[in-house]
């Protein structure tokens, strides 16, 4: 049912000429949050309390005793999964699950700085993936269980059998990446295997078509060539149709840094991290820099100097990230990937910069990219904010959870988590922040201003960047990966409200902090966020990364931003 109303939230006013009455319903000890565009729970709080008092009721008195000793206890490594499960088997009547132990396959439990464990799963169907379906556990330090995250797709009935071979979904692949990105010759399918596309699931509606694909990895032969281009393509298992595909790249220890410079692409060479090409009109210049070497000097070619910047900004991540997060490295583990310095394999973090050679007009541009791991940058976007964008997409995608799907509201989240952190990674290495990412002079297209969205409309078509969910600007389309560019401004408008404060939508937020904000939003991404994350979802698990580090008092101003650009509405796609 749809009413028109004015709904109170936590002394906010919104005046929605559309509201679902869609509302959290519990049970038991359970808090159950539904997404209001999909009717799928995806958010689970728990009170611990509340369940044993529940549980104790039917108890004798020495049984109440064990129970509340075993509750108390500290939880071991070992014993999250058991306790994750039993949560999972016991509420699973609510949570849409038929069978815990052949639906959900869990990855190793991950023990965060408070203490918290955290249970990963990813669905299965009949031993295959399904795409964007996750479930996750949250564990106190006591062992008890605080809440539960999920994007799961009940009662899923489909055949596993393909009709069409793996070879001939790589061909069809191949030649739909050639045609799309106008790259011949050059196709590269690096991996390939059977997953479930869910359609609802994909695009957070309350579609059951549910459809057998092969998930085909396609990659250009040569990242030097071009702007590097990395797809996966979801070819139909039942009659060789192509889905959809999804970009792997994100535009926009001891550190052992290598900042290559690909200037000498200009001359037949290649991208260089510390060599002097004698055949060159530049015979004495050493292109890049490595760790133990002296600064380079301006470019010769180009001029500027975006090899030291570079190595330098990298330098200021590391430390930013270790400081702020006792994050060692963006995987966690020291650096991008293993590389040999002085022949010994050590892990290295990379960047490549003046792409321009190859990338041309596709410049000015940056990207994570997650298969090469690396981040690239053209001429004159080697700058503190862009940086810090690039690279949190690598904390991203090498968090506990795995990746998170690069489309749509996912997407969008992923991007707001880059302009955030790349913002206050900027306040950090400078002492201030304009709150505009991409703050190079050379790029503008893909300007975002998180104090005021709309003030830097799209460069493609000139609309205005939304500054709330039921915005008229929200994009609903699928250009731009279905908006994960345009839409990111909702959230990241957000978290600038929680760290700054402000009047807005009917909303009065006392600002609590750049550190405050920056905290939850590393914690929410690193630990709660699904594969799949819908807005609805966010603002659940938003609110639950707050009250693990935080007061009531701060968690309500949290809650008052995201209700302030209606995180907890229905979506404006969903009709």
């Amino acid at each position: 049912m749809k009413r028109v109303g004015m709904l109170l939230f936590a002394g906010c006013f919104f005046f929605l000429s559309v509201i679902t009455a869609n509302a959290d319903r519990k049970v038991g000890s359970l808090l159950l949050s539904k997404d209001k565009s999909s009717n799928r729970v995806v958010f689970v709080k728990n009170n611990p309390e509340k369940e044993f008092r529940l549980a104790a009721a039917k108890m004798t008195v020495p049984q109440r005793i064990k129970l509340k000793r075993a509750m108390r206890r500290h939880v071991k490594i070992g014993d999250a999964l058991t306790v994750a499960d039993n949560f999972l088997e016991k509420n699973k009547r609510y949570l849409g699950i038929k069978e815990v132990g052949t639906e959900l396959f869990p990855k190793e439990p991950v023990k965060d700085e408070l203490g918290m464990t955290h249970v990963y799963y990813e669905q299965r169907h009949n031993g295959i993936k399904v795409f964007g379906a996750h479930a996750s556990v949250h564990l106190r330090k006591d062992g008890a269980v605080s809440s539960a995250g999920l994007n799961f797709v009940p009662s899923l009935k489909l055949g596993t059998t393909p009709k069409i071979s793996e070879d001939e979904a790589k061909e069809i692949a191949k030649e739909a990446f050639t045609k799309d990105f106008n790259i011949f010759g050059k196709a590269n399918v690096y991996e390939s295997s059977l997953v479930v596309m869910h359609e609802g699931l994909f695009r957070n509606t309350r579609s059951k078509t549910a459809r057998l694909a092969w998930e085909v990895k396609v990659r250009e032969a040569s990242i030097f060539e071009s702007l590097p281009v990395d797809e996966n393509y979801y070819i139909s298992a039942k009659t060789g149709d192509v889905i959809r595909h999804i970009s792997n790249v994100r535009t926009d220890v001891p550190l052992y840094r290598k900042v290559f410079d690909c200037t000498p692409l200009l001359f037949g060479k290649f991208c260089s991290s510390n060599t002097i090409w004698p055949d060159t009109p530049y015979p004495t210049y050493r292109f890049g820099r490595i760790e133990t070497a002296s600064p380079s000097g301006e470019n010769p070619y180009y001029g500027g100097f975006d090899v030291n910047n570079a190595w330098e900004i990298l330098g200021g991540l590391d430390a930013y990230y270790w400081q702020h997060f006792g994050l060692d490295g963006a995987d966690g583990a020291g650096g991008f990937k293993f590389q040999p310095v002085d022949n010994v394999s050590t892990k290295v973090t990379t960047t490549n910069v003046y792409q321009d050679p190859t990338w041309g007009s596709t410049c000015p541009n940056a990207i994570f990219d997650s298969t090469v791991k690396t981040i690239a940058f053209c001429k004159g976007t080697v700058w503190p904010d862009i940086m810090g964008h690039e690279y949190q997409h690598g904390v991203l995608y090498w968090r506990p959870a795995g990746d998170m799907t690069y489309h749509d509201e996912p997407g969008a989240l992923n991007e707001a988590s880059s302009d955030f952190i790349g913002e206050v990674f900027e306040k950090y290495y400078t002492g201030s922040t304009d709150w505009i990412n991409m703050g190079s002079p050379d790029i503008d297209w893909s300007k975002r201003n998180m104090a005021d969205p709309p003030s830097y409309p799209r460069k493609q078509d000139g609309v205005p960047h939304p500054d709330k969910y039921r915005s008229p600007y929200f994009y609903c389309g699928t250009n731009d990966l279905g908006g994960v560019h345009y839409n990111s401004t909702v959230v990241s408008k957000a978290f600038y409200l929680i760290s700054q404060g402000g009047d807005f939508n009917g909303c009065s937020i006392q600002g609590s902090g750049i550190e405050v904000a920056e905290q939850i939003m590393y914690r929410v991404v690193r630990y709660y966020y699904g594969t799949n994350e819908s807005f609805n979802a966010a603002y659940q698990h938003i609110q639950q990364a707050c009250a693990d580090l935080y007061p009531t008092n701060t968690c309500a101003q949290v809650k008052a931003a995201l209700q302030a650009v209606e995180l907890n509405q229905q979506s404006p796609c969903s009709g």
